[in-house]
């Protein structure tokens, strides 16, 4: 009992040691230095500049291939499809980045889906966008569409197609729709 007494003193003792060494060796956390003025010397030939100097750039300095890019189409509905095309500049590929359409419908009718057509390496491909129901105004049912997206369309006159579906006919809707993005050069290889 007494060894098991002693070892549990010593082991104790060279604890406390080792912590009070371990608590001087820390160093303190200093506070940083105090900031001080800045100083322009510039000269009164030479006034330190106050509004944008130069050009001022309107393009995306990081990709300055960007060219920016919005169209779209206010469609009258009076079937249950209706759509219309957008071109694409020749030599150049559109980016598509937001699609955003506002249709009104009869009061009851369905949007059943938006969908926006494009066309990449001469194969289409259909990407389909729901739509919100956010009021009923003046007889009209007013839907919503927004909706950020990455899609991709070569040049052509009818490269992208903007297709609106609704659930019946009978009345006079609406559609405006609208894809905002960006063109980038491609090669004619």
């Amino acid at each position: 009992m007494k060894k098991t007494t002693a070892f549990l003193l010593a082991a104790t003792g060279f604890t406390a040691l080792v912590a009070a060494l371990v608590i001087s060796v820390v160093p303190e956390a200093q506070a940083p230095p105090p900031s001080q003025p800045v100083r322009v010397t510039n000269t009164i030939a030479q006034p330190v500049p106050t509004a944008a100097q130069g050009t001022t750039l309107t393009r995306d300095a990081d990709n300055p291939g960007r060219l920016p890019f919005y169209d779209g189409c206010v469609l009258t509905l009076t079937g249950t499809f209706h759509n219309c095309s957008v071109a694409v500049p020749s030599g150049k590929r559109l980016v598509i980045e937001h699609v955003s359409a506002q249709t009104l419908l009869p009061v009851g009718q369905r949007l059943l889906q938006i969908i926006v057509f494009t066309t990449l390496a001469d194969s289409g491909t259909r990407t389909f966008f729901g739509a919100t129901l956010q009021a009923t105004q003046g007889g009209r049912d007013f839907f919503i569409t927004s909706q950020q997206t990455r899609l991709y369309s070569d040049p052509g006159a009818s490269a992208v197609t903007l297709e609106v579906y609704r659930d019946t006919v009978g009345g006079v809707g609406s559609a405006d729709i609208s894809i905002f993005g960006y063109l980038v050069d491609i090669s004619q290889s």
